[in-house]
Formats: structure tokens, sequence, C-alpha cells
């Protein structure tokens, strides 16, 4: 299994159709679709690209890492205020248009990984033009899902509500989502067990004001309505510290099963292993004795300078050439039971923080011109653009062997 991901050769595969209704055996990326451009018609700006909604240049960048954009479709592109080291302008593109989800689910097929769960955000879509946005890159996730024979789901992110309302907002959305919009009457949505997968990311967080009976009623109300429901929780939910607030254990463990956000947790190959070994184990232990699912989260590395106050580095937490993936894949190759366990990777298309493993500059030369963004040879290693999503494909074989 580890030679797998070692050599980074691809075996060949078969394109089937991945399985919709079941969880085992499935590695997952986390999608975020939450990119625009001013001339988009959703009325938000360059959002997530620019901290200015009219312009990116390198005083207003919002992002760490350049995407590779060469395969995509200049209809979904708009010029930048920057350029090239040739004189080109750098163009953006927006996940509002059809093409670009559809060329993302096309990788996802050519590289073997199995799923994409869709982050919803709970607080942005009370505002009507996210809730636009949101839906429209929903819409185009259900096409291209079919298109190319991935599954989907929606994963909320309530990080952003008020607790007071937490509840109630969450209950209307997924009530309109499953209903009049009709997200799981699409035979790509995810399911197991014939359940759709939903994921509520955010609960029992130290800066969260919710509450351990609001995890249990959110809980419960997905299940009432047969939904197969995950909890995104801290890392150290399970021994109520440094990330976690006290009291949740039982709260969170109403859901089907947790999935422990891990970025930022450790930064290098030593820190994931004595972390890993430390948490890891006992939490899938008491996940198991309780019939629960377990899905560790994996990240290729991190670095969020520029959306940041002055003062932050760039490369935060070296991808090392792959090292830093590498190690959690093998570990958790290893270690991990694979009875009721998934492995979710975050994440596809976040450039944001520099966690996005979808296709990426490789050289200093295919960024634009400063020394503002990641690419990834930087830390020594000459690799090509679609190196993690090599990686990606490769730990999903592993896993499901």
């Amino acid at each position: 299994m580890i030679k797998l991901l070692v050599a980074i050769a691809l075996v060949s595969i078969a394109y089937c159709d991945v399985d919709a209704n079941t969880m085992n055996g499935k590695v997952v990326v986390g999608y975020q679709g939450w990119f625009n451009h001013e001339s988009d018609g959703f009325g938000v700006g360059w959002r997530h690209w620019s901290k200015d909604e009219h312009k990116v240049d390198t005083d207003t960048l919002n992002f760490d890492l350049w995407p590779d954009t060469t395969e995509y479709d200049p209809q979904a592109m708009k010029d930048t205020n920057l350029r090239y080291q040739n004189g080109q302008v750098a163009r953006l593109y927006s996940s509002g248009h059809p093409s670009i989800v559809d060329k993302h689910f096309e990788w996802m097929k050519n590289y073997n990984i199995d799923s994409a769960f869709l982050q919803r955000f709970l607080g942005e879509v009370q505002d009507p033009r996210f809730f636009k946005l949101r839906n429209t890159v929903t819409r185009n996730m259900m096409t291209s899902a079919a298109t190319h024979g991935r599954t989907f789901a929606i994963m909320y992110d309530v990080s952003g509500v008020n607790a007071n309302n937490l509840v109630d907002l969450l209950k209307k959305d997924w009530g309109y989502l499953s209903g009049e919009f009709g997200v799981t009457r699409s035979p790509r949505y995810q399911k197991h067990d014939n359940k759709p997968v939903v994921v509520v990311w955010g609960l029992g967080f130290s800066e969260r004001q919710d509450t351990p009976n609001q995890a249990i009623e959110i809980a419960n109300y997905l299940k009432s309505q047969n939904c197969f429901c995950i909890a995104g929780v801290p890392y150290f939910w399970r021994t109520q510290d440094r990330d976690a607030r006290p009291g949740f254990v039982d709260a969170l463990l109403n859901f089907d099963g947790v999935s422990p956000w891990a970025v930022g947790r450790y930064g290098s190959r030593s820190g994931f292993e004595s972390t890993f070994d430390k948490q890891v184990p006992d939490d899938q232990r008491l996940t198991l004795s309780r019939n629960k699912w377990y899905a560790p989260v994996l990240f290729p590395g991190f670095s969020w300078k520029n959306l940041s106050p002055p003062g932050r580095e760039l490369n935060q937490i070296p991808r090392n050439g792959g090292d830093f993936f590498r190690a959690q894949a093998e570990r958790m190759l290893i270690k991990l039971q694979r009875t009721n366990t998934f492995l979710y990777i975050a994440m596809f298309d976040e450039v944001d923080e520099a966690t996005a493993i979808f296709k990426a500059a490789s050289r200093k030369e295919d960024t634009p011109v400063g020394d503002k963004f990641l690419y990834l040879s930087i830390d020594g290693k000459q690799l090509p653009s679609d190196y993690y999503l090599k990686l990606a494909g490769n730990l999903t074989t592993a896993w499901k062997h």
C-alpha cells in the first residue's frame, strides 16, 4: 500500500461510477466553490480572491496558493491587475461558472477521487446573493457529479452562525435543500444505507457558544429526516481541551460519526506522528465502541499570509515536496481500522489557506510577478501541477485495498 504513495505512478484506472450508497472505502475531498469575480453576475465582486470587491492586485490579495488555470474555460475567467513575468495578464475564475465545477469533477474522475463534500456556509446563505451563489454551485455539482460518475454531499459550516439561531436556520435550510431544491434526489448524492449523508462542521469548538443540547437537537433532526449525519468536530474533542469545549463528547456521539479537524494542529511530520499516536487510536476505539463512524482529516500544508494581518510568514506549514501529506496518508493506512471509517482531505480548492490539492502553479515562473504566492516546487523538489491529485488518487486506491 505504501509504495503506491511513494512511487506516485497512478495505476491503470477503470472509470467506473463511484458507489453512491455506501461510505465504506471512501476518500472524500472538501470543496469550497467560493471564488468569484466582479463580472460573474452574483454581485459579490472578487470574493475570496481579494479583499477589494473591485480589483485583484498585490495589495489586496486574499489567498496564498496560485492555481494552475491553463485548463479552464476562458468564459469563466477575468483579468486581474497581476501579470506574469512574460507580461501576460493573470486571470482568475468564478466558481459560479458551470465549467469550473465540471473541470474539477473531471479531475476527480481522472485521478480516482471518489467524492466531494460541498461546503455550505449557514450564516452566509442568509444573504440572498450568497444563497443564489451556493445554490448555483450546488446545481452545477449535481450535473458534473452525474457527468463524471462521482458523488457529492452537503457539508454545513456553522462557524459564522449565532448560536441562538443555529438550530432553526439549519432546519430551514436543509428543509429547503432536500425539499424544493431537490438536492438529495440527485442519483449522485452520496448516501449510506440509503440515507443521504449530511455533515455539520463547527460544533463544540472552543470559540463557539453553541451547547451540547443544540448538537443533540441537530443530530436528532437530521436523523428524523432519514439522514446519515456526521459532525465536524475539534481535533481534541474526546480529551475536551485545546481547541474543544468541555461537555460535548456524548452530544457529538449522537451523530452517526465524527470527523476531527486536523488543519493547523501540527506542522511537521514528527509533530503529526506524535499528535496522531496520542489522539487518533483512542478516538477510533471510542467511536467503534459506540458503533459510530470516524473520518480523520489529511491536509497537504498550510499558509495564510495574504488573508491575515501583516507579520505572518508565507508557507507556514510547508508541504515539503509532498512528504507532509504522505506521512499522514501512510500512517493512516497502517494504523486505522477500516471498519466505519472514511478519509477526508482538506481541501480540493482552498487556495486562501493553501490547503488545495487541485492543479496549482508548479514553478515560481507560473505565478504572477512578486513574492506573494506559493507554488508546488517552493520547497526545493520539482513537482508537476497535478502532483497532489496523484497523491490523493493513490491514497484512494490504497485505502480500498
